[in-house]
């Protein structure tokens, strides 16, 4: 359903719509290479690491990950409510799947860090998904900016 609203987009508008699908896609996989690069070089230097340390190259990538799958979920379910049982369900999976790696490398950590960042990443998909809804209203006005928006988190979404 996502793509078919995403081909609606270059029906109606051609070259632009393809221009602005490509540079939203481009800039979603440029934007998760960023955090994975980044995220690799907040790590400890020697390639050890201490046991109770948090892993915040960890707790930022999955954090970005949350917000921009909630961000997706939020923009699709204004504009197309059909397609989010099945985008859920992908995001639930790749969620659930992150959930238990994630939790496993905290497991050493303080229980205090450890209850905060396995709860906290829950709220920031829905915090993602209600900025997400709010964001795709104002942006009816602007088909091609929706579809940048759109691919874009298309993009992210495998990362």
């Amino acid at each position: 359903a996502v793509c078919g609203a995403l081909m609606k987009e270059l029906a109606e508008h051609g070259l632009r719509a393809a221009l602005v699908l490509s540079l939203g896609f481009g800039c979603g996989v440029a934007c998760m290479v960023s955090v994975k690069r980044l995220s690799e070089s907040l790590g400890p230097e020697d390639g050890r690491e201490t046991l109770k340390a948090t892993p915040w190259p960890l707790l930022l990538a999955v954090a970005i990950d949350s917000l921009v799958d909630g961000l997706l979920l939020g923009m699709i379910g204004v504009e197309t409510p059909r397609a989010v049982p099945l985008m859920s369900a992908a995001t639930a999976m790749e969620m659930g799947a992150l959930g238990l790696s994630f939790a496993a490398s905290v497991q050493e950590t303080s229980k205090r860090a450890r209850i905060l960042s396995v709860v906290s990443m829950p709220l920031v998909l829905v915090l993602g998904g209600a900025l997400g809804a709010m964001a795709a209203a104002p942006l009816r006005n602007s088909p091609l900016a929706y579809s940048f928006m759109v691919s874009f988190g298309m993009a992210a979404l495998p990362f």
